[in-house]
């Protein structure tokens, strides 16, 4: 009976979901380790690719993640105090992420693969370790930062926020799917629809953290000042 009050606010919150449906992007990005064994696959036919062959690649995005987690997330906990200095950080991680997404999206054109043949893989490589690297924060860091705000409730703050971002992301993974299997250049299409989910949810999360976490800390004349990801 407890668990129904408790939910009634975390949903009646405004914040959550603001901050749930923002934390879709970051999610997408990350549960695309899913389907990286069968793009590298898909995209890498004239090196006799198969899925079993590419799926183990799919390591480097865990790795990228674990190595932003170590060095990004170390910066992120260090400026606890200056509220500015992290929204700076998670700007650029957001717009690191959005051009690893458009790498691997002009990686999937046909024209370009056949270019770079042997070259190709490891570029992907490179692009998925950087997109796991950017993810870190954005999708550890940031709803454990705002469960703060619920502080009798944060495990199913988090909970309900990992969920909705989830539904989210599986509904865009399904209209990505569709335009994969439509045609050759589906990759493409495909990695480009997902840095656009990703830069709509990147500016929402970003004024977010101007809104609730930079302004109020401006006094005088810094009050004056509004940022967004654009100018970051």
């Amino acid at each position: 009976t407890m668990i129904w009050p408790s939910m009634k606010h975390v949903l009646g919150s405004g914040i959550f979901w603001l901050v749930a449906i923002a934390h879709s992007g970051s999610s997408m990005a990350k549960s695309s380790v899913r389907i990286v064994g069968t793009y590298l696959a898909d995209t890498n036919k004239h090196n006799n690719s198969s899925q079993s062959d590419t799926a183990g690649l799919a390591v480097f995005l865990s790795i990228g993640t674990v190595m932003g987690l170590v060095i990004a997330g170390h910066f992120f906990t260090m400026q606890s105090d200056q509220a500015r200095k992290r929204k700076w950080l998670v700007s650029k991680l957001y717009l690191t992420m959005i051009g690893s997404c458009y790498v691997l999206s002009i990686l999937a054109i046909p024209a370009v693969a056949a270019t770079l043949e042997d070259l190709l893989l490891f570029l992907q490589i490179f692009a998925l370790f950087i997109l796991g690297f950017a993810i870190s924060v954005p999708y550890y860091h940031l709803p454990s930062l705002v469960s703060a705000n619920f502080p009798q409730h944060k495990a199913l703050f988090l909970s309900l926020t990992e969920g909705v971002a989830y539904g989210i992301a599986g509904c865009l993974w399904r209209i990505v799917g569709r335009i994969v299997a439509a045609g050759e250049d589906g990759w493409a299409y495909g990695w480009a629809t997902v840095a656009l989910l990703i830069i709509l949810t990147a500016v929402l999360m970003v004024e977010f953290l101007e809104h609730y976490y930079c302004r109020p800390e401006q006094t005088g004349s810094d009050a004056a000042i509004y940022e967004t990801i654009v100018f970051a």
